[in-house]
């Protein structure tokens, strides 16, 4: 058990993305002479998004055991493109709308450096579909008919909402209700993406201000799933006095926060601390002029402090780690 723990750890390590955090309003738009945009609920609306995320992560650990301990240093640094759809499928009397919203594929560059040792990755990924390449040369896929490949695999249990509708719920406040059918494609999206917080499309304009606050709940950092969440991030929002401009904000930090965690691949138990660990959300968002829809979502994401697993099988063992990750995310609509 410890062998397949460190092992897991290791890759947790290595694909630990909980920085990027993806806010989304796609479908917004402006209605006359209202202080406030409201949803357009009209069917067969349809918006074409592209993301870009980039990122870098840099984390020292110290892994140990009864039997042995270990020391390693690594560095990760990469892109990833991904393309998106959203768009309304049904409308009941303006009163709310069914929308769907689907990530049709994803590309992506990671290199790392673990020890001194470099390596690097292209990823190319569609529904049910995954190639990875090392110098031109490809080296992992995944497809259903093919059989189980680990190292594209591993991306593919990830990245099982490429090519599915993620059916959702709209009001014309803004307000999301995730539909129980899709909710385990919605938390993997959820996963690469960050922490959209109560809904897909993040941000919900109170009537009649410009200026307010939004609590995002943790419940889960990178792969790790929380027994209880921490104190929430509060972003704060602050719309322009011409209605088409954005800003938001928002800072947490957290001296010490302990809970008990679970790893989906691991049976074992864990307790997860968090020690003087910050995190940071920053941004912006356009919106046409016209017709209020969004144009452009820019923002930064920075995670910075101190992470200690510990586990017990038949021993007792534990991980600890210094995280500096930092992210970006430009969400621009392309028709």
């Amino acid at each position: 058990m410890l062998k397949e723990f460190m092992r897991s750890a290791k890759k947790i390590c290595g694909l630990f993305i909980a920085a990027i955090l993806l806010t989304v309003t796609a479908l917004t738009t402006f209605a006359p002479a209202q202080s406030i945009p409201i949803f357009d609920l009209s069917e067969e609306i349809e918006y074409n998004y592209e993301i870009n995320i980039s990122f870098t992560r840099e984390s020292n650990f110290e892994s140990s055991s009864e039997q042995f301990s270990e020391n390693q240093n690594a560095r990760m640094e990469g892109s990833l493109t991904l393309f998106e759809t959203v768009s309304v499928v049904e409308n009941f009397e303006d009163e709310y709308a069914r929308i769907a919203c689907r990530f049709d594929s994803l590309s992506g560059r990671i290199e790392s450096v673990s020890d001194g040792t470099p390596s690097a990755i292209e990823i190319f990924s569609e529904r049910d579909h995954v190639l990875i390449y090392r110098n031109d040369s490809l080296i992992s896929e995944y497809t259903p008919q093919g059989g189980s490949n680990r190292a594209a695999y591993d991306f593919y249990e990830r990245l099982l909402f490429l090519g599915e509708d993620i059916i959702m719920l709209v009001y014309p406040n803004g307000e999301i209700i995730n539909i129980t059918e899709n909710k385990n494609l919605w938390n993997l999206s959820r996963d690469l993406l960050g922490m959209p917080g109560g809904g897909f499309l993040e941000i919900v304009f109170p009537e009649g201000q410009s200026q307010w606050e939004g609590a995002l709940e943790i419940s889960r950092l990178g792969d790790f799933d929380l027994q209880k969440s921490p104190e929430p991030l509060i972003i704060e929002y602050n719309l322009g006095s011409n209605l088409n401009n954005l800003e938001f904000e928002g800072d947490l930090f957290l001296r010490q926060f302990n809970s008990e965690a679970t790893v989906s691949e691991l049976d074992d138990k864990l307790t997860l601390i968090l020690d003087n660990y910050q995190i940071k959300k920053s941004g912006s968002a356009s919106f046409s002029p016209s017709a209020g829809t969004l144009e452009k979502m820019d923002y930064s994401i920075s995670r910075i402090g101190n992470v200690t697993l510990k586990g017990r099988d038949s021993e007792d063992y534990s991980i600890r780690m210094r995280i500096d990750a930092q992210s970006k995310v430009v969400y621009t609509l392309i028709k």
